[in-house]
């Protein structure tokens, strides 16, 4: 007499393998849509990038920057805690909000940072005739004049030029001295060289006219492997917002982009991903102007 078969026949071990072998699946397409992002971007053609005038500054170099449009930021009340943005004590010129068009902060790698204020060509005319009939020391450089400013009541000693309707300053010694003359240098493709570095524009300028740009290297520690940021903002009906991040690879982008997001862009209204670009969407009230200012 056979023994009796107590177990699952082979056809229902199949049936249940198989279905196994589906939940499976399932379970890592669950996964995989969750993780990777469903709204990607098509990154702009680097053909169509346009430099704005404030690109003419920044060396190749460049660590960071800070652009602001202070003509349309200067008329919003209490943004400002002082107008003077500077005092040149012994000329007696105060360079204030209303005389600046817009201003550029620019950090080098050795860490010195660079104080740009554009304002207009009489201005600017009036800033060099007093410092060419002051006191202080000039140097000559590719066309341009360069004043070293003597430290004075305990404050640090600075170096400061005129070029291209522009005010350029940057405290500090021989080091500082070299980062004017780089500043000098400087032309509008210096640091949007590459085809890289204009899409990034393009995707986080949103083709805009923003009153605010910034770029920030994000050091070579982090575990998100994450080069750089830039962001952006613009005045609409509303304060629009974007941020971008670059990542390494696509990969990086890919094992990093569940924790990130969750991480970084909590408040994000929109977050999209173009192949190693990470990018968030933010939309603020007029109110919160200062601390978007604050914050980019």
């Amino acid at each position: 007499m056979p023994k009796k078969n107590t177990g699952p026949s082979r056809g229902m071990r199949l049936a249940i393998f198989l279905l196994l072998a589906v939940l499976v699946l399932s379970s890592v397409l669950v996964i995989f849509n969750f993780w990777i992002p469903k709204n990607q971007l098509a990154q702009p053609s680097a053909s169509s990038f346009s430099p704005t005038e404030w690109m003419q500054y920044i060396p190749d170099k460049a660590d960071a920057f800070r652009f602001m449009n202070i003509s349309v930021l200067a008329p919003i009340s209490g943004l400002f805690i002082s107008s003077v943005l500077h005092n040149i004590t012994d000329l007696n010129i105060n360079i204030t909000i209303y005389d600046v068009r817009y201003g550029l902060d620019i950090q080098l790698p050795d860490d010195r940072v660079v104080n740009i204020m554009a304002v207009n060509q009489s201005y600017a005319n009036f800033v060099s005739t007093a410092l060419a009939n002051s006191s202080h020391l000039p140097f000559s450089y590719h066309n341009s004049t360069i004043y070293a400013i003597p430290p004075e009541n305990e404050t640090e000693g600075y170096w400061i030029c005129v070029n291209r309707g522009a005010i350029i300053m940057c405290s500090g010694g021989d080091l500082a001295f070299a980062a004017v003359k780089s500043i000098v240098d400087a032309n509008s493709s210096s640091f949007f060289s590459n085809d890289t570095m204009k899409v990034a524009y393009l995707l986080t300028s949103k083709a805009a006219d923003n009153f605010m740009f910034t770029y920030y290297t994000a050091g070579g520690n982090n575990t998100y492997n994450v080069d750089w940021l830039m962001g952006s903002a613009t005045n609409t009906t509303q304060l629009d917002v974007r941020v971008s991040y670059h990542f390494q690879t696509p990969e990086d982008l890919g094992r990093s982009y569940g924790n990130f997001t969750q991480t970084f862009f909590t408040n994000a209204k929109a977050v999209y991903t173009s192949i190693n670009y990470l990018i968030g969407d933010y939309a603020y009230a007029y109110s919160n102007i200062r601390n978007v200012v604050m914050s980019l």
